[in-house]
């Protein structure tokens, strides 16, 4: 069997203390953790953002900030000016498939805003 468990969050946590409290013999548990790989880090880098950042002038730093503030934001409340303040979490928090789907995301606004056609990562990595 395999679950995913999220551990920053505690309800997945006591789920899984409660199945195993509960398991009787032997068992093998792997955790591993997931992460993004490696290539697509790269392709994220060098590729998705380049591309913005040849069409648009701004560094790819900035591409990288204004793309997490759309694409993978937050909101938090400023009590003083009674508004929401929309700042970008950090994309290293994302899993592989919603690190996919995000990268998805920013290729579609690129194509539409700007008309950039940016590469498939498949089309890169099988050249």
């Amino acid at each position: 069997m395999e679950v995913a468990i999220n551990f920053n969050n505690k309800a997945d946590k006591i789920k899984l203390w409660d199945y195993l409290k509960n398991l009787n013999g032997i068992h093998v548990v792997t955790i591993e953790k997931k992460t993004r790989k490696d290539n697509w880090n790269r392709y994220y880098w060098g590729v998705v953002l380049k591309c913005i950042e040849q069409h648009t002038g701004y560094n790819r730093k900035e591409v990288h900030e204004e793309m997490g503030r759309m694409f993978n934001n937050n909101y938090q409340r400023d009590g003083r000016k009674n508004k929401e303040i929309i700042f970008a979490k950090s994309s290293k928090t994302l899993p592989q498939d919603q690190f996919e789907i995000y990268v998805e995301y920013i290729k579609a606004w690129a194509a539409e805003s700007f008309h950039i056609y940016i590469p498939d990562i498949w089309e890169i990595y099988e050249a």
